[in-house]
């Protein structure tokens, strides 16, 4: 019997199972940023489409890359 984490994973796997979901990070401190990176990427179901260190960055990223998910911070200093 195949593992139900080896199904999944050749489930997820295939292009027309399960469409990654984009996320956009926006944080002012270029360690959170990075960090929650790792942590996305580390989801096979997720990745990152950008990152913003502040508010108008955001905004712009996001009409590019229309995210799924933003991880925000609200204690934005511009915003």
């Amino acid at each position: 019997m195949i593992p139900d984490d080896e199904v999944f994973d050749e489930l997820s796997n295939r292009s027309n199972f399960m469409s990654k979901k984009s996320v956009l990070i926006v944080d002012d401190h270029p360690m959170i940023c990075a960090l929650m990176a790792n942590l996305v990427e580390a989801d096979k179901q997720m990745e990152v489409c950008g990152d913003a260190g502040g508010v108008k960055e955001a905004m712009k990223l996001a009409d590019e890359c229309s995210p799924d998910i933003a991880i925000v911070d609200i204690s934005l200093d511009d915003g």
